[in-house]
């Protein structure tokens, strides 16, 4: 015997006994569901393919360089193409996915983003010069 999960009249609509059992219990499906997608889905983030990154000569080899074998390691199935060089690089036209550079170009403004404030410091002799001179120059502010 089936069971009846709801009353209904020309003017109304309500739910049997049963059919209060069976959407008490059906409720929290959708949640349930979604929860269980999201957990699925997050298998798949793993990064995978072609990386293709750029930064000065000085500062790729002090401060990026040293980090790529981990970041390898964590990542096995990134393929590194990274370049060091010193001159502007147009990162659409060259096609980079990431840029560290020490100059901001206007037309790429909307997809710069500032990771540390670097400090340069130059320093002239007395000798050169009629007083000593000590320039702070700030890149970028996070």
């Amino acid at each position: 015997m089936v069971p009846r999960y709801y009353f209904e009249t020309t003017r109304r609509i309500r739910l049997s006994e049963a059919g209060e059992l069976y959407y008490q219990h059906c409720r929290g499906l959708p949640e349930a569901l979604s929860s269980a997608e999201e957990v699925i889905s997050t298998l798949n983030q793993a990064p995978i393919g072609l990386f293709k990154m750029t930064c000065a000569t000085t500062f790729g080899e002090r401060y990026i360089a040293p980090l790529m074998n981990d970041f390898l390691l964590d990542h096995p199935k990134i393929e590194l193409d990274f370049h060091l060089t010193n001159r502007a690089v147009d990162i659409i036209d060259e096609g980079y996915d990431l840029c560290y550079s020490h100059g901001c170009d206007e037309r790429f403004e909307a997809i710069y983003h500032a990771v540390c404030v670097i400090v340069l410091n130059i320093f002239a002799l007395h000798a050169t010069t009629s007083t000593n001179t000590v320039c702070h120059i700030r890149f970028a502010e996070t």
